[in-house]
């Protein structure tokens, strides 16, 4: 919060109160975020993603504003475009993958699937079971879709998108596309997945009238059914009503937020749910969802809280059903795009992709907030790419150094939940990992280390000499 007061929350929202309890919803952050960085002179397009990769030297037909030189990334309303010659090789050699593969086909040929009503969001699994490798009861591994299946090259066949909206050069690709992100998938990410039990998560989102005194004396809360008093709370009276939620959150600032993790047996009783099929993916598929008991049971979750039963749900993601029974991170933070396999690579230039956010480690809820490892995993994402264009006057490259660093700020933003112990001040925040992750982190990561390997330390000597540490002989 003190990072976005930074920015200039308090100048967008007058309301804020600086001190106290600081209860933002996800839509404040993003106008902070988007506000400062439209007076920091970042262009945004919206309704559109990413169609592909165009190597160095491919030329676009009628395209005279892109330089043919650079790495390049082309845009559509559709999304990502696999090249004919990778869908092939995929298809050919990994049953497991060949369904993802018809599936992209058919989204990028077929018209847009009926949705439902803009307040009645709808969020599948993310996970497709298909893919992954089991390695125990709860741990499982998905392989890349392909190596470079989101790049065109020149020797690829197939040809390109026929729809083309943007073609935006980049030195380096911070990608942010959430856990679903084909194109990662097609950059030759590796993911780790914990399976955990079911759980179903259920976000609701009612306009807040401020001018009604029975709102806005509404207080904020965190109930929890492990609490003993559980029955004597909100969650007791929707017990009372057939409704059995595991836990229940309710904030308010530009809306009434409510969150809660639902149980599938009482989703199907209620008739949020028409059939009560075993896996997740499966019951939360859309054919599956009464919408309308789901607004229903979103006004039960609101009355039991108190919030008149006049008050609207927002036009926009009014209630959103989604599945987070799984937590998936990447095998690794960046990669390294290849250049052209002919001419001198020497002289082209290896753009670096570093996944953010839920792209490259999707929260557990009960484990915390992800918007926290969200921000850091930005801010580290941003070090990196400065650290990679400074001179080095040492042995190591500015590429070795910055990748080395990634690396480290890495682990650090996963050696232990981001709690505020293990963070810094939001005030004295910038890109460097070290003005933000304690230095306890760091600390207890190289007695890890030093205990486990007498005298190799993963820190780089930047980490080193700040925390005044060295290595035994």
């Amino acid at each position: 919060m003190e990072d976005l007061i930074g920015l200039g929350f308090k100048s967008y929202f007058p309301n804020f109160q600086i001190h106290g309890i600081h209860c933002i919803g996800t839509r404040e952050i993003q106008i902070c975020l988007l506000r400062t960085a439209l007076l920091l002179g970042v262009n945004f397009i919206y309704g559109e993603a990413t169609a592909g990769i165009l190597e160095p030297g491919l030329t676009v037909p009628g395209d005279i504003r892109s330089d043919p030189s650079q790495w390049r990334v082309i845009t559509n309303s559709a999304g990502l475009i696999v090249p004919t010659k990778i869908l092939d090789h995929v298809q050919n050699n990994d049953a497991n993958l060949n369904q993802e593969s018809a599936e992209t086909a058919a989204d990028n040929n077929s018209p847009r699937k009926t949705l439902p009503p803009a307040e009645l969001a709808f969020t599948s699994g993310e996970q497709n079971f298909e893919r992954l490798e089991k390695h125990s009861k709860v741990d499982y591994f998905e392989k890349a879709t392909s190596l470079d299946g989101a790049i065109f090259r020149k020797e690829s066949s197939g040809g390109l998108p026929a729809e083309i909206n943007h073609i935006i050069p980049f030195d380096s690709l911070v990608v942010a596309e959430g856990e679903s992100s084909k194109l990662i998938r097609h950059l030759g990410f590796d993911r780790y997945v914990t399976r955990f039990g079911p759980a179903i998560g259920i976000i609701v989102n009612l306009v807040f009238d401020r001018s009604n005194p029975v709102e806005k004396k509404l207080k904020e809360f965190v109930v929890l059914k492990s609490q003993a008093d559980w029955r004597q709370t909100c969650l007791g009276k929707l017990y009372e009503n057939g409704v059995e939620v595991e836990n229940m959150e309710y904030m308010k600032f530009s809306t009434h937020f409510i969150v809660v993790t639902a149980k599938k047996d009482s989703l199907v009783k209620f008739g949020v749910l028409k059939e009560n099929r075993a896996h997740i993916q499966d019951a939360l598929d859309k054919e599956n969802i009464d919408f309308d008991r789901l607004g229903d049971f979103a006004r039960h979750l609101s009355n039991s809280v108190g919030i008149p039963s006049t008050a609207p749900l927002a036009a926009q993601h009014g209630v959103n059903i989604f599945d987070f029974s799984c937590k998936g991170q990447l095998t690794r933070p960046f990669t390294v795009l290849n250049p052209p396999k002919e001419g001198d690579s020497a002289l082209v230039h290896k753009p670096l992709v570093l996944p953010i956010g839920d792209s490259l480690i999707n929260p557990f809820w009960p484990q915390g907030l992800g918007v926290n490892r969200g921000f850091h995993s930005s801010l580290d994402a941003v070090w990196t790419v400065f650290q990679d264009t400074i001179p080095s006057s040492g042995p190591s490259t500015s590429r070795d150094i910055a990748l080395q660093e990634r690396d480290v700020s890495h682990r650090m933003m996963l050696w232990y939940p981001l709690i505020s112990p293990l963070v810094n001040s939001g005030v004295q925040w910038r890109a460097d990992p070290l003005s933000r992750y304690s230095v306890k982190i760091p600390q207890t990561m190289h007695m890890n280390d030093v205990q486990k390997h007498a005298t190799v330390s993963s820190l780089t000597p930047r980490i080193l000499n700040t925390l005044k540490l060295k290595l035994p002989k």
